[in-house]
């Protein structure tokens, strides 16, 4: 996480989710923005992504902040990292599926660590 509180509407993650989409050269995907409750996602996450890539189409969910002040996440929630550490998994998801990745071994964990990192960097240098 950033360390700044970035708390944003429907409206605003979805102009956000517009701009990083082309930056991350993923304009021609059909993604869905939803806020989520905590009980709609994992225990743990703050965002949560499913990707059709057939398709071309993806689902994206951001923890609401009533839930993220309710569950007691440490450290302040940005809801546009969020956004962009979701977009990353569009590009290494398939990846770590085609490489037979588990889901809950420590390859997935070096991953989404990997993706964690890129998205913060992302953030900070466009917020400079």
């Amino acid at each position: 996480m950033s360390g700044k509180e970035v708390i944003l509407t429907l409206e605003e993650l979805q102009e956000r989710l517009s701009y990083w989409q082309t930056v991350l050269r993923l304009q021609d995907w059909e993604i869905e923005l939803k806020m989520s409750r905590h009980h709609e996602m994992r225990a743990t996450a703050t965002g949560q992504s499913r990707w059709w890539i057939q398709d071309k189409s993806a689902e994206i969910k951001v923890l609401t902040h009533e839930d993220y002040l309710a569950v007691g996440f440490l450290g302040s929630q940005d809801m546009e990292e969020t956004i962009v550490h979701e977009l990353l998994h569009g590009h290494y998801l398939s990846d770590a599926d085609a490489l037979d990745i588990p889901e809950d071994g420590y390859k997935r964990d070096i991953l989404e660590q990997a993706i964690t990192l890129t998205a913060a960097a992302l953030i900070s240098l466009h917020r400079r």
